[in-house]
This record gives structure tokens, C-alpha cells and sequence, in this order.
């Protein structure tokens, strides 16, 4: 939240491609992660030291996650984000976390359920895994960088139509695929949508109100993220231990479908986005 926040400060209000940036940052460094962490793995296959291996994967994590807390604490000096004019636009604040928590309800489903099915269906190795979802990884690289100037030239509402439905379209495919290298390419199109979606909902934010509501807004925009995404989670797990595969990619799907409605809502009552 306070790393959001301070993006916003820095001109993310005006112009949403510092958001993309910082997503595509972010997306790349977790693509160098997953390489570091399939290197050990490897090693501890080689070496017999799984449980070693594990160990320097959470000592690595917990080293790196510490280098930019430091950097910001001796960094970020005298930040003055207060204006003049307070204001808060509660009615968009509230239909953006209605749409955020159906979009990460849909994510919640369908995301986590994909590393069963890989392996059940394909009888994936972690190396396979790791060149499936490369696309997706590259994907969000890309994509994300790219997405301020989609949401400018084509407008939030749009943007957000198109990453929810493509979003939809793509989970709804992903049962009934047969090979891996089609699987693949539904992942990445699936990152498309969802990458442009994140950054859009980042630079809607600062529009709830003026700085002195962003970190509470963004808090809150977490908060009705995150929380239905651990629902999703379960709902999912179940739909995919006691249904079917198909009605947890189903399921995904009609959340996705369902998250642009709060966002027609706004424009039929005229609440600018």
C-alpha cells in the first residue's frame, strides 16, 4: 500500500504507466525468482538435499524482500501528499471494490487449480511447469508495461471490458485443452487480460479522492482483493475435489464475466470513472 501510494505521489494519479511499470518490474522480478527457485530444486535432486534446498529458497526470499524495505526507510524523506481540497468520491471507492473483489473471486477459482490440472492431466514436471507458464510470465512482462498507454488511448471502461472478458473467454477454454502448448498459449492471453486489469485498477484508484484517502482507498482495494481471492481458493479446491474440473473453470469464468457489471452500473448512473 505505502509503495502505491508513493508511486501516486510521484505523478501514478496523472499517468497510469508508472503503474505498468511497476507491475512489469515486479513480473520480471518473479520470473528471475522462479528461475532461481527451479535452480535449487534442481540442485537438491542432484545433491539429494531437498529439505537444504527448501531452506536456502526461504532464507533467499526473506533477503531479497528485505532490500527494498530498507532502501525505502532511508530513502523516502519529507513526502507531503495532503492537499488544499479533501474530497472522496464514495460511490466510486465502492462499485472499485465490488469489481475488484469479483475479478479476484474469478482469480481466486481458477488460478491455483491450474498446477493440479497440469500435473493430473499432462503428469507435469516442475520443469515443464516452469516452460508452460514462461508465455504467461512474459506476458505480464510485456503487457503490463504497456498497459498505461492502452488505458489511455481507449479509456477504463474499455479497458476493463476487454481484460475481463478476455479473462473469461480463456478460462473457459482451459478444461477442455489436450496439449500443453495450446494450454500455454491460453495462459498467456489470460495474462493479457489480467495485466491490464491490475494496472487499470491501480490508476482508478487515486480517482476515489484526494490524497488524503489513497492509502486507505488502496488498503482497502487489498483488503477486497485479497479476501475473496482466498475464497476463491477454497471454492475452487472444492469444485475441483468434488465436482469437476470444468466447474472450476466455469465457475472463474462467470465471475469474470460479472466483474465489469459495477463499472456499467456507474456509467448507466453517470458516475465518471
Amino acid at each position: 500500500v505505502a509503495l502505491l501510494v508513493y508511486i501516486t505521489g510521484l505523478g501514478g494519479a496523472s499517468n497510469p504507466e508508472l503503474y505498468g511499470e511497476l507491475t512489469s518490474a515486479s513480473a520480471l522480478g518473479g520470473a528471475v525468482a522462479a528461475g532461481i527457485g527451479f535452480l535449487f530444486l534442481t540442485a537438491s535432486e542432484i545433491f539429494k538435499e531437498y529439505v537444504l534446498a527448501m531452506k536456502f529458497i526461504f532464507l533467499t526470499y526473506a533477503l531479497l524482500c528485505s532490500i527494498p524495505g530498507v532502501y525505502f526507510v532511508m530513502k523516502i524523506k519529507g513526502i507531503k501528499l495532503v492537499e488544499e481540497h479533501k474530497y472522496v468520491n464514495l460511490s466510486l471507492l465502492i462499485y472499485l471494490l465490488i469489481a475488484t473483489g469479483l475479478q479476484a473471486m474469478g482469480s481466486g477459482i481458477s488460478y491455483p487449480m491450474i498446477m493440479p490440472f497440469l500435473i493430473n492431466k499432462f503428469h507435469a514436471t516442475p520443469f515443464v511447469i516452469m516452460l508452460a507458464y514462461a508465455p504467461s510470465g512474459a506476458a505480464w512482462i510485456i503487457v503490463s508495461r504497456k498497459a498505461g498507454n492502452f488505458i489511455k488511448r481507449y479509456g477504463a471502461k474499455a479497458s476493463y471490458g476487454l481484460s475481463t472478458l478476455l479473462s473469461a473467454v480463456t478460462v473457459s477454454l482451459i478444461p477442455h485443452v489436450d496439449n500443453l502448448i495450446t494450454l500455454s498459449a491460453l495462459w498467456a492471453l489470460e495474462a493479457v487480460g489480467l495485466s491490464i486489469w491490475y494496472v487499470l485498477l491501480q490508476a482508478v484508484v487515486p480517482k476515489a479522492g484526494s490524497s488524503h484517502v489513497w492509502g486507505r482507498a488502496y488498503g482497502l482495494q487489498n483488503m477486497s482483493y485479497f479476501a475473496p481471492y482466498a475464497l476463491g481458493a477454497l471454492v475452487g479446491g472444492a469444485l475441483y475435489s468434488f465436482v469437476s474440473v470444468e466447474a472450476v473453470f466455469y465457475t472463474a469464468a462467470l465471475f469474470f464475466v460479472l466483474a465489469p457489471a459495477p463499472l456499467i452500473i456507474m456509467v448507466m448512473k453517470g458516475i465518471k470513472l
